[in-house]
């Protein structure tokens, strides 16, 4: 059974729950509008089909016993003007789905698939711009894609959550709630930014918070119509509340320096404080680049942090090719160089429930992740799907960025 709700008020969990369900009905591509042919991914390609087999599913026999739940995680969508037009000319077979469409065979409905979007889901409310300190926005039709690849909720709590004002971040929030799915992080109220969404998975409650150590355009306004979950303690409180009506509470964070290969102490303080109010599952951003996974403890059994997820679509890397030196931090253009910014991970963390706040860890593993960036197209592959020689040089680059906790699957 597949139960989602927005609760903003945790004492009416217990009939949320019951009054409002989702159906898994959007999940996964139409595959009669997108196109069926397979090629190398390191060119043009059209969507592959993929092995559902590399799921990390719960047991199905634990079913009378301990209860199992899969929690997993993206990257960063990075709406940047190059990536909204290669969608634009894809919008015929999908948009962003069809740039997404080959993770859409290995996310199945029985896990909580949450991704990081930075940028809103409208242009309308401030012109886009590139450069140092862009302002990002994106088509009405991304939430749809996004729900037809699989996913579940998306965090909005991030840098650029306020690009498009208040109003573009309430449109954005309004285009969720139509796809059906969750928005994390932000809210119509203060109080909205800082509720946990709530999903339920074949008995498994799910509580996710979400929060950002900045915002590239700052809150305004008494009659702001739409806000982000930045200041720490109320994150704090909230995951603590959370406990009381979920089995497995998830934080996810939009923290780091950017392209920092490493978590720095800052993140690694915080992570330890959310852990200690209640979270289980500590997914990072903001960084664009993978960072390690650890397996830390807490006081429920076992608890997993994530500091960073990379990007898993954007328009960084593409000047990069083997052959090419990746240039200095120093230099302004060096995003544009690095490889490590195209490389991703679809993380996917197993939990048991025993009982009541008891939580141990079952597996942590990740499927390693490729974006194919040329002029006229952009897409993320599995890595087993990328070119011979970008598999080689990368693969062993992404397993040695999560770490030994993570089992990587190419």
């Amino acid at each position: 059974m597949i139960q989602t709700i927005r609760a903003g008020h945790l004492g009416l969990f217990a009939i949320l729950i019951a009054a409002c369900t989702r159906s898994p009905s959007n999940r996964g591509i139409d595959s009669a509008a997108l196109p069926q042919d397979a090629s190398v991914a390191e060119t043009a390609s059209e969507p592959l089909e993929d092995d559902a087999a590399t799921v990390e599913e719960p047991d199905a026999a634990v079913a009378t016993g301990p209860r199992r739940v899969v929690i997993t995680g993206a990257g960063d969508i990075v709406l940047h003007r190059h990536v909204v037009q290669i969608a634009e000319s894809f919008r015929e077979t999908g948009g962003f789905s069809w740039m997404l469409s080959r993770l859409a065979p290995i996310i199945t409905p029985r896990e909580v698939a949450i991704v990081n979007l930075v940028g809103p889901m409208s242009s309308t409310h401030r012109p886009p711009w590139t450069g140092p300190h862009p302002a990002l926005g994106g088509p009405n039709y991304l939430a749809r894609n996004l729900a037809r690849v699989g996913f579940d909720a998306v965090t909005l709590a991030n840098s650029h959550a306020l690009d498009q004002r208040p109003e573009g971040l309430e449109a954005t929030l309004d285009l969720l709630d139509q796809a059906g799915m969750g928005g994390i992080g932000a809210g119509r109220s203060e109080d909205d930014a800082y509720a946990p969404w709530i999903t339920e998975r074949e008995g498994v409650r799910v509580a996710v918070v979400g929060y950002t150590e900045r915002l590239a355009f700052a809150q305004s306004g008494v009659e702001a119509r739409a806000y982000v979950a930045r200041d720490v303690s109320r994150v704090l409180a909230a995951l603590t509340s959370a406990r009381d009506g979920a089995d497995v509470v998830v934080a996810c964070v939009y923290w780091g320096r950017d392209r920092a290969t490493s978590a720095n102490a800052n993140q690694r303080a915080l992570a330890r404080r959310m852990v200690d109010a209640g979270a289980d599952l500590v997914l990072g951003n903001g960084p664009s680049v993978l960072q390690s996974v650890e397996r830390i403890e807490s006081p429920r059994g076992d608890a997993v942090v994530a500091y960073s997820l990379g990007t898993l679509l954007s328009n960084y890397g593409s000047a990069w090719h083997q052959g090419v030196t990746e240039r200095p931090s120093s230099d302004p253009m060096a995003v544009m160089y690095d490889p490590k910014t195209r490389d991703g991970a679809l993380l996917r963390v197993q939990f048991e429930i025993a009982g009541p706040n008891q939580v141990s860890l079952v597996s942590t593993s990740a499927v390693a992740l490729w974006t194919v960036n040329f002029s006229g197209d952009i897409h993320v592959v599995p890595i087993r799907h990328a070119e011979d020689r970008i598999r080689a040089a990368r693969l062993p680059a992404i397993t040695a960025a999560l770490g030994s906790v993570v089992r990587v699957r190419p």
